[in-house]
């Protein structure tokens, strides 16, 4: 079977941090998405969600996406997608964007209106695409049972199948997730995902399953994750078992820079970070972490703005103080007082000393960036049961 291009969370409209060049760069890696593949000669398009940044995009991303979606169609490429949390109504009645995109002809949406799959020939060859609307955790019991009525519609279909979700998986993301993997329908050759904006892949026996990312960097979180895989989409061949695949990157994306940098060596550091970022395409954003003892903020933010004003998009600082022993001694003094205080709140709103303990302990491990402990003893006091008493 011919080559399938798996794209993903181009949140067309989306204007990160108010800026017009950053609703500007989602487009320009939406149209090199588009060129690339036309490159790749592919014969159908899948969009795994999150098309638009939400269900009422401005008029410039439907043009956007019109635009795009109509080259492809030129060529003959089959364009495939569903609504991803971002994309899905919020009033009842409301039609998603995709609407207009589907009654041109220029995309085919399956997960709603009842339509869980639809079977489309490609090269001669028939192939089932099922997929579904993206299903907040609260209705994951909904979401199972639909999965399951994907199971049962795909074990009657003799060819290659492909699934699509717009869903947090559990061995993926374990902060927070609707499913497991063992969870998902069986059956399929390719589980098309999308909602995480990094890149991650498995082989399922002789399935494999598959994020393709957001196509830009949506937050400062996804910097490194682009630093070490990309932004772009996904080449899946499904013509062997498991399919193989090959991420395909885009050179449109605005390079966002964060670094953590001590008070005293401000201004110099930062001068070397204009200089290592002179030969950008695109002006950076730039994310400043200062540390020290005894920050003078007026004078750090004066020398920042000094300093990147002119070469950078726009820049972010942040601080981080170092305290002394003597007022590290007298901040636990006043915390055990503050800890105290909480804990009666705490236990008054929830009902129980031990959820109101745990809440507190949770708060501080997420607090100090300690996330695996966190998750650790959320999932420990979970399964102890004490939560639902």
């Amino acid at each position: 079977m011919a080559l399938v291009a798996h794209i993903s969370d181009t949140h067309l409209g989306k204007r990160q941090y108010n800026l017009v060049e950053r609703e500007e760069d989602l487009y320009d890696a939406f149209r090199e998405a588009i060129e690339k593949i036309l490159e790749e000669h592919v014969k159908l398009v899948i969009h795994s969600g999150d098309f638009f940044e939400n269900p009422r995009p401005p008029p410039r991303a439907l043009l956007e996406a019109a635009r795009g979606l109509k080259l492809l169609k030129e060529k003959g490429i089959i364009v495939l997608g569903i609504l991803g949390d971002h994309d899905t109504a919020r009033r009842r009645g409301e039609i998603p964007p995709h609407a207009i995109l589907e009654d041109m002809g220029l995309l085919r949406v399956v997960g709603i209106r009842g339509n869980l799959s639809l079977e489309i020939e490609v090269d001669g060859e028939r192939v089932l695409v099922a997929g579904l609307i993206a299903h907040p955790a609260r209705y994951r019991r909904t979401l199972i049972e639909r999965m399951r009525i994907i199971e049962n519609i795909a074990g009657k279909f003799k060819g290659r199948k492909i699934l699509v979700l717009h869903q947090s998986i559990k061995e993926f993301f374990p902060l927070s997730y609707e499913i497991s993997l063992g969870e998902l329908p069986k059956g399929f050759n390719y589980y098309a995902m999308g909602h995480l904006h990094f890149r991650a892949s498995k082989v399922l026996g002789e399935s494999l399953l598959s994020y393709a990312g957001s196509t830009e960097i949506m937050s400062k979180s996804e910097i490194r994750d682009y630093e070490s895989m990309g932004k772009g989409f996904s080449l899946v061949d499904l013509s062997s078992n498991p399919p193989s695949l090959n991420w395909i990157n885009l050179s449109s994306i605005r390079r966002q820079i964060s670094v953590e940098v001590d008070f005293e060596n401000l201004k110099t550091a930062l001068q070397k970070l204009v200089e290592e970022a002179a030969g950008l395409r695109k002006k950076p954003l730039v994310h400043v972490l200062v540390k020290g003892k005894n920050i003078d903020r007026p004078l750090a933010y004066r020398i920042i703005r000094n300093v990147l004003e002119r070469h950078t998009l726009t820049y972010r600082p942040s601080f981080e103080e170092e305290v002394e022993e003597e007022e590290i001694r007298m901040i636990i003094g006043e915390r055990e007082v503050v800890d105290e205080m909480a804990a009666k709140i705490a236990e008054k709103i929830l009902g129980s000393k031990s959820k109101a303990m745990f809440s507190l302990e949770l708060c501080d491990l997420l607090y100090e960036g300690r996330l695996e402990e966190a998750l650790k003893k959320a999932v420990e006091f979970y399964e102890s049961g004490e939560w639902s008493k």
